[in-house]
């Protein structure tokens, strides 16, 4: 499947490919480009959620 990532860094492009590729459940990242409405909705419709260092913690925290 060929999906177009609509990130403002050409450079991330390969992080989200990544994340989709592994399917991951989470990207962990600081990078604003990253929380974007376009960007965290196409990774909520791919299951993926953005979250921060701080975010990720709490949610993996019993």
């Amino acid at each position: 499947m060929s999906v177009t990532f609509p990130i403002r860094d050409a450079s991330d492009t390969s992080i989200m490919r990544a994340a989709a590729a592994c399917d991951a459940d989470v990207i962990c990242t600081f990078d604003a480009d990253f929380y974007t409405l376009e960007v965290a909705s196409l990774c909520a419709a791919m299951g993926m959620t953005v979250l921060d260092d701080v975010s990720l913690l709490r949610r993996l925290r019993p």
